[in-house]
This record gives structure tokens, C-alpha cells and sequence, in this order.
């Protein structure tokens, strides 16, 4: 059975209630408290320092976790910590006008299970929250779910958040766009949500405050509205892994703040949208496995900023002239393999601006080893398998 709760759990427990006053009981429990808990908490103290300034002006503040000590078997008799009378473990902590001064470190991937609790929709002052990557594998299931209260229940109180990530929670119904949640709240959210599904509606436009917008490994399907591209104030975006299908819109060229775009992992057919090289504060273009026809757009070389570019597993073709990417003095990943290219690499060629760190170039039709590697100096990882490489592999 898997622990009632581990230290990566607890701190990501104290993240929750910390602004929620718990009454301490006035019974002692019955079972002393459990020595991992007890470390978590003494972790949990020796993260912060006392502050007076943190304190309120009331006469009842004081720093309640100076008197938790090391040596003290029974951290239920401590000052603020509430124990199940039954079990020892640790349900509350009251930390309220404790002087704490700090910050509580990210703990991820906690393996919580069970319905959100609705108390969290109580942390008015609460800015970011991420209950995200709690499943099991073998077989693989969302241990979190949000049912009674859902999503818009759960955060209508919530007018400070500004970041959500409930990846792989399981959820009762779809959040739609139209809600009166997304009109309030979510306009100002930076979000990385996945328990959503179905088609994309047109009406994503609404949150047009929207700078980070992550919906990769979900069950999406349709078409990508073109009404995505009026959030221009979008610098990430994350559609990989789905199951959308069409064109790519061209429209997605208005995002001209964007940073990172991945798109790999869907059933995009078409042509790459030379559009896309408008996106000039591009650092990172992902397109792999998808059914994408014709070739890389000539243009390429307006994204002077890009750093990895991917459009492995398409059905992509043509020559393809090496410099096109050498001229991006930022390319440090470069992903060709599994199309249908005739790569073409000049032997006089000066284009030597970019140092690739990784290049994928299997099904390339290369016929002799490229001439731009011999100027290639912090390569990791080189593929050239599947080709039609011949002679003396040179020094």
C-alpha cells in the first residue's frame, strides 16, 4: 500500500494550509507521531527564518516553530501540529502570526490520490497552484480527481491566481471557454491544464491576457481554431501530443511574443506555414510526427533567435540546403530524420554560424558524410543511420 503520507506529500501539504488557521486539539493523541513526518517538519522549520516584520502588530504573535525541537520524540505536542488521535500522522498544522519569513520549495510529483479537497478554494491569497503529475503506471491511471467540487467551483474564490497546472487530474467535465470562470479568472491565468477534451473552441480567443497556455497530453481533437492566434500576448504555447488534425493555421504568426511553440505529436497535414517565420523571438519549434507534406520554408533563417528546431516523422521532402540552418548562429538541436529530404551540405561553404550540439539526419539520402561537421565542435549526439553513406569514414 502506498504511504498515508511521504515527505514529498507533506511539503507539498504545508504549501496548501499554511494560510489555513487549524484548531489544535486538546487531547493528546494516542500514538506518538511518525519519525519521517517529525524530519519533514524540522525540514520544513530550518527552510524559513524568524522574522519579526512577518509578524502581525498583535500581541499573540510569536514564533510557534522556535519551540519545535529535534530531540522531541512526539511532534504532536507540538505547537501548532495536530495529529489523528488514532494514527500519529500529521492532518494540520496552525502556523498563523508565527513570524515565518520565506519561501516553501516546489515538491512535484507527490503521488496525492483522491478528490481535491474544497478547502483549498479558501486560499483567497493563494497565486500559483500545481497539483499536477500524480498517477501510477502499470497500469497507468489519474490517482486526483475533481468532481464534487469542480473546477469552476474550486476556484471561484481564487482571484489571485495567476498560475494553474492540474496535468492528469481526473476531471468530472470539460472547463469550457464560454464559463464565467474564464471570463473573471482565467483571462490573467498562466495555465498548463490537462483533463480537458474534445474539440478546441473558437472561443479560446476570450482569454486574450493569456502568456503561457499549456495543453500538451491531452485528448484535444478537431481543428485548431484560427481564433488562437488573437492571444498576441502569448509567449508559450503547447499542443503537442493530441490529436489535432487540418493545417496548421496560419494565423498563429500574430503571436509574435511567442517563445516556444510545440506542435509535434498530432495529425497536422499540409505545408509548413512560412508565416511561422514571422514568429522572430522563436527559440524553440517543435513539429515531429505529424503528417506535414512540401518542405522547409526558405525563410527560416528570419528566426534568428531559434535554438531547437524539429520536424522529425513527417512527410516532409525536397533538397534541402544544410546553410539554411547553419545561418541560425543559435541552433543548437537540429532534428531532419524520418522524411523524405536529399540534404545538401556545399563544400566551400562558409556558413558556419551555428555549433549544433545535437543533429538528427536519418533517411536523409546522404550519400558521403557532410562537409559542415568537420567545423562542428561541441557535437553530443550525431545521426546518420539509414543513408547511403559510402568510403572512409573521415578523420
Amino acid at each position: 500500500m502506498r504511504p498515508s503520507l511521504s515527505f514529498s506529500c507533506f511539503l507539498l501539504i504545508v504549501a496548501l494550509v499554511q494560510f489555513i488557521a487549524f484548531s489544535s486539539s486538546s487531547e493528546q493523541p494516542s500514538v506518538l507521531c511518525h519519525s519521517d513526518e517529525r524530519l519533514a517538519l524540522m525540514q520544513f522549520k530550518e527552510s524559513f527564518i524568524i522574522d519579526k516584520h512577518a509578524c502581525s502588530s498583535t500581541s499573540s504573535s510569536y514564533p510557534k516553530v522556535d519551540s519545535w525541537d529535534s530531540q522531541g520524540v512526539d511532534c504532536c505536542s507540538w505547537d501548532g501540529v495536530e495529529c489523528d488521535q488514532m494514527t500519529g500522522v500529521v492532518i494540520g498544522l496552525d502556523l498563523s502570526s508565527g513570524c515565518l519569513y520565506g519561501s516553501i520549495n516546489s515538491s512535484q510529483h507527490s503521488v496525492f490520490s483522491g478528490q481535491i479537497p474544497s478547502e483549498i478554494s479558501k486560499l483567497y491569497r493563494l497565486s500559483s497552484l500545481d497539483l499536477s503529475n500524480n498517477q501510477e503506471f502499470n497500469p497507468f491511471r489519474r490517482l486526483l480527481e475533481l468532481k464534487e467540487p469542480d473546477l469552476n467551483n474550486l476556484i471561484q474564490n481564487l482571484t489571485n491566481l495567476e498560475k494553474l497546472h492540474l496535468s492528469y487530474v481526473d476531471m468530472a467535465s470539460p472547463v469550457t471557454c464560454q464559463s464565467s470562470v474564464s471570463a473573471t479568472i482565467l483571462k490573467r491565468w498562466r495555465c498548463g491544464i490537462q483533463a480537458f477534451s474534445g474539440e478546441l473552441p473558437a472561443s479560446i480567443e476570450n482569454l486574450d491576457s493569456m502568456e503561457f497556455l499549456g495543453l500538451g497530453h491531452c485528448n484535444f481533437t478537431g481543428l485548431v481554431p484560427s481564433t488562437l492566434g488573437n492571444l498576441t500576448n502569448l509567449k508559450f504555447l503547447d499542443l503537442a501530443t493530441n490529436y489535432f488534425r487540418g493545417s496548421v493555421p496560419p494565423t498563429l504568426a500574430n503571436l509574435t511574443k511567442l517563445d516556444y511553440l510545440d506542435l509535434g505529436s498530432n495529425y497536422f497535414t499540409g505545408f509548413i506555414p512560412p508565416e511561422l517565420t514571422n514568429l522572430t523571438q522563436l527559440t524553440h519549434l517543435d513539429l515531429q510526427h505529424n503528417m506535414l507534406q512540401g518542405s522547409v520554408p526558405s525563410s527560416l533563417p528570419r528566426l534568428e533567435k531559434l535554438e531547437f528546431f524539429d520536424c522529425d516523422a513527417n512527410r516532409l521532402g525536397g533538397i534541402l540546403e544544410m546553410d539554411t540552418f547553419l545561418e541560425l548562429k543559435n541552433l543548437q538541436n537540429l532534428f531532419l530524420s524520418k522524411n523524405d529530404f536529399y540534404l545538401v551540405s556545399r563544400n566551400n561553404s562558409n556558413a558556419t554560424g551555428a555549433q549544433l550540439v545535437d543533429i538528427g539526419l536519418r533517411y536523409c539520402h546522404l550519400t558521403e558524410f557532410p562537409y559542415f561537421l568537420r567545423n562542428q565542435h561541441r557535437l553530443q549526439l550525431l545521426d546518420l543511420s539509414s543513408n547511403n553513406i559510402k568510403g572512409q569514414i573521415p578523420q
